[in-house]
């Protein structure tokens, strides 16, 4: 080899040599390697639940390598991951799921059911009766009292201005009904009471009179004789004889006789429509002039007064298959008619029936009265009177 030769290859040697320093000075590029996978599951299951599960996974990785040629090596590797994993379960009952609205309806379908029900159960205890209420001459008759002739308790009805009553009254049967005022007094016989509905009765009022009171005067002597009546409020006289003006003044015999030409006083009123009722007797039409001639002496009656009673109502007695009689009582009686004689009498007897009509003797049984005594003596005034109750007798005229 030649010396031109060796110093050629020494300077490729040389230039080679700084060829590698000069790589080993710029480096190697940095490798970051980064991964990022974010997987997000999201579950909604919606039957009465939710279920909702989020999974988030971040992983990170970072890895710097430089070299020198010095031999320096820094290596740098970061890692890092982040794993978020969220499961959010959540069941609620009450949320817009199918089962929910089923379970809403259904609630409302049973609400609706049971009110129904109640309603249909307030219908059915729904019975009794209404109507109007009337007077003779066909006006309407308000505030009067309607109640049901029965023991059953209940509230009665009052009409209104038009005459217009209802009464309530759920127990399944046939009834009479009674209206009253003060002075008026109306009955309808067997209505019935239907489950579920009122049955209409209309019932004319009529006013209330004691027929044909004689007062007959008593004295030991020749006597004048004054006599007074005084009605109850609202009450009237509608007849006399002889004429009543201010009051009777007669001279009075011990037979009996007055001035000569009466054998008795007369007259006749309007009376309130409240009577006694506690007890009495049943008569059935057949048998009721013979039961007045047996039993009017033990009322106190002479053979005179009972001879008169009985010719009066022969002409006067309403018509019906049974009668009920109730004897009616001094308090009674002073409340709707006073009598006030002098010089005062010594025995004073007042004697006053209330007379209703009835279909059915068998079902009217009452319960009589104690028998009274009554003894004549000194100046002695009778007196003997009837009521009927026209409305008992109307299904009979």
């Amino acid at each position: 080899m030649t010396l031109k030769n060796c110093l050629w290859l020494i300077w490729f040697y040389l230039l080679g040599v700084m060829i590698l320093s000069c790589s080993s000075q710029q480096g190697v590029p940095d490798s970051d390697s980064d991964t990022d996978s974010d997987t997000d599951t999201d579950t909604d299951t919606d039957s009465d639940s939710d279920t909702d599960t989020d999974t988030d996974s971040d992983t990170d990785t970072d890895t710097d390598t430089h070299t020198d040629a010095d031999t320096d090596s820094d290596t740098d590797s970061d890692t890092d991951t982040d794993t978020d994993s969220d499961t959010d379960t959540d069941t609620d009952a009450d949320t817009d799921t199918g089962s929910d609205t089923d379970t809403g309806t259904d609630s409302a379908t049973e609400t609706e059911t049971e009110t129904e029900s109640e309603t249909e159960s307030e219908t059915e205890d729904i019975a009794g009766f209404w109507g109007y209420l009337f007077d003779e001459s066909g006006n309407p008759v308000p505030d009067a009292t309607v109640i049901v002739a029965t023991s059953i308790a209940f509230v009665p009805a009052v009409s209104d201005e038009n005459g217009r009553y209802q009464l309530n009254f759920p127990y399944p049967g046939t009834y009479i009904i009674s209206a009253f005022t003060d002075c008026l007094d109306g009955e309808t016989q067997n209505i019935p009471v239907v489950a579920g509905q009122l049955t209409r009765a209309d019932i004319t009022l009529y006013e209330l009179a004691v027929d044909a009171p004689y007062v007959y005067l008593y004295s030991p002597q020749t006597t004048q004789v004054s006599v007074e009546l005084t009605p109850g409020d609202s009450l009237r006289i509608t007849a006399s004889l002889p004429a009543y003006n201010d009051g009777w003044t007669v001279w009075a015999e011990p037979s009996g006789r007055l001035e000569d030409t009466w054998d008795y006083l007369f007259y006749e009123s309007t009376v309130y429509a409240i009577f006694d009722r506690k007890n009495g007797w049943t008569v059935p039409a057949n048998q009721i002039f013979d039961w007045f001639e047996q039993n009017l002496d033990h009322m106190g009656l002479n053979e005179r007064e009972v001879a008169d009673f009985m010719a009066y109502w022969r002409e006067n007695l309403p018509v019906a298959p049974c009668y009920q009689i109730y004897p009616q009582s001094d308090a009674t009686i002073e409340r709707n008619m006073k009598l006030s004689i002098a010089p005062t009498p010594d025995s004073v007897l007042r004697l006053w029936l209330m007379l209703e009509g009835t279909d059915d003797c068998a079902g009217a049984a009452l319960t009589p009265p104690a028998p009274g005594i009554f003894e004549r003596n000194g100046f002695t005034v009778v007196e003997w009177g009837m009521i009927r109750r026209v409305s008992t007798f109307v299904p009979y005229n």
